[in-house]
């Protein structure tokens, strides 16, 4: 279980490494085709990596 600030925290750092500001902005450019998704943590990272 993780708080909603935990959350916020760690989608806040992600956006500033992107040079996003929102959720929506990085909605709007994936649908835009502007901004793909590599992968996930889990298909990025086996348990050992991890």
């Amino acid at each position: 279980h993780i708080t909603a600030r935990t959350v916020e925290y760690h989608v806040g750092n992600i956006l500033t490494k992107c040079g996003l500001r929102s959720r929506v902005e990085v909605a709007t450019r994936i649908a835009a085709g502007q901004l793909q998704i590599a992968a996930t943590a889990s298909e990025a990272a086996t348990p050992a990596d991890r």
